[in-house]
């Protein structure tokens, strides 16, 4: 419900479905798969509404679960590691943005790195402008 509140541009109401869905994944696992979505869910919510810090704070919570999963789940389950690892590449994206956003160039690279260490899971749509980017980002950072 999140998300379609989100795509008709009802904010408002998306947050309160998003949050309600983080309450009702609170008694449970807080490394779930889910619960990162949410967050991330959340994240991007707020970064469109430009609300940096909150969609800063959430993105990183959401790339912290991911990367236990993706560590947690070997490479011998493949699709799992393909659909965290993709996860971790984009949200890094959005976290590097944010920090361009705030002008923390340093933060922004460190983000980049990430986005870089899990290039191969990006989009083919997305990967060339991301990595370039990204690189770009890095070298602006290196004195």
């Amino acid at each position: 419900m999140g998300r379609l509140a989100t795509a008709q541009q009802k904010h408002d109401d998306a947050e309160q479905y998003y949050k309600k869905a983080l309450d009702l994944r609170q008694n449970g696992d807080k490394d779930a798969p889910e619960m990162a979505v949410t967050l991330a869910d959340l994240g991007r919510l707020y970064a469109e509404e430009k609300r940096y810090d909150l969609a800063r704070d959430h993105a990183t919570r959401s790339v912290a679960i991911y990367q236990k999963n993706f560590k947690k789940v070997g490479s011998s389950h493949t699709d799992a590691r393909e659909v965290y690892g993709r996860a971790i590449a984009y949200q890094s994206w959005m976290l590097s943005k944010i920090a361009l956003q705030k002008n923390d160039h340093i933060e922004a690279g460190k983000q980049c790195r990430t986005v870089l260490d899990f290039q191969t899971f990006l989009g083919t749509a997305d990967h060339d402008s991301f990595v370039s980017a990204c690189e770009q980002a890095i070298k602006n950072t290196t004195p």
